[in-house]
């Protein structure tokens, strides 16, 4: 693993032992600027990353022992998980995610009786295969630490964390080899992981985090940009479609709901968010014959492939 090395997309890491117009600290200012400008360039290589810590992020709110528990996958929420996903792609940034592999294993619980039936542990399976297919969460082959994968492939790729782990566990167990590795990486994450808390569905990453920092960095650069304004107006709409889902008429979906979904997607293209308009088109599909609208989708089916050919 590589941990000899420290850099960071944020500001620039204070050390004790640092003094403050060290190179080493002119140099990380230097290539945090350097990285966002790539990334208002337009620059798909090095844009600004995040990488999610998949579990921490969908067992948000759970009790800490039933997370260790046998159980500790039936509350994994992946709307969550998507939340999260969708919240930093509206910035542009490239979003990668690890998450266990028993995570997407189809289990009875412990207390099921009638295992015919059994209530499955990942209730939302189909979800996860779903950001699977679409490169949006990468599995960790089982009996290996998705935390290792989520702290080695920030190091390596200069990426941002999310998660509300501090990665104590993982720190101890470097500074047994050499402190001064563990010493580097507690430096890392410290500078570059970014709490979250939810607000009712709302993914919220902390306002005081170096990624947050960037991101309104990057929103000043951006204001009245095309991306910036797309990215407005779909958050306008996610607010709006969680209204309209709501109200019924005569007992089915209102049509406008329909209508918001279908601009919803072609917005979601617009930004080369392509996953985002496969769900607004199978949601689509869903209520069409609630709201009498046919749904063949073929220019929109047509585009959607293009962008995720142009994004592979």
């Amino acid at each position: 693993m590589d941990i000899t090395s420290t850099s960071s997309q944020g500001r620039s890491i204070q050390e004790d032992n640092v003094p403050e117009d060290s190179p080493f600290e002119e140099m990380i200012e230097r290539n945090a600027a350097d990285n966002v400008e790539s990334h208002l360039q337009g620059n798909h290589i090095n844009r600004v990353s995040v990488v999610l810590d998949a579990a921490n992020i969908g067992r948000h709110g759970e009790d800490k022992g039933t997370q260790r528990s046998g159980d500790a996958h039936v509350n994994f929420d992946v709307y969550k998980l998507i939340a999260a996903i969708k919240y930093f792609e509206l910035y542009g940034l490239r979003v990668i995610s690890f998450l266990p592999a028993a995570m997407v294993r189809r289990r009875p619980r412990k207390s099921d009786n009638d295992k015919t039936n059994a209530c499955m542990q990942s209730t939302m399976v189909e979800g996860l295969n779903e950001l699977i297919s679409n490169d949006k969460v990468i599995i960790v082959p089982s009996g290996d630490d998705d935390d290792m994968y989520v702290l080695n492939y920030s190091r390596r790729h200069n990426c941002f964390i999310v998660s509300n782990d501090y990665f104590n566990d993982h720190i101890q167990r470097l500074r047994e080899r050499d402190e001064s590795i563990a010493r580097s990486m507690k430096l890392w994450i410290d500078e570059n992981r970014c709490p979250f808390t939810f607000v009712g569905s709302d993914f919220m990453p902390s306002p005081s985090s170096s990624l947050m920092r960037t991101l309104e960095t990057i929103e000043k650069r951006t204001t009245g940009s095309a991306l910036s304004d797309l990215s407005s107006a779909i958050r306008d709409l996610d607010k709006a479609i969680a209204t309209i889902s709501k109200i019924q008429s005569n007992g089915t979906a209102h049509p406008a709901l329909f209508l918001a979904l279908q601009g919803r997607a072609e917005l979601h293209l617009d930004i080369g968010d392509s996953y985002s308009a496969w769900q607004d088109l199978a949601r689509m599909r869903e209520i069409s014959s609630e709201v009498n609208s046919e749904v063949s989708g073929m220019n929109l089916l047509s585009k959607i492939y293009f962008i995720a050919f142009c994004h592979n």
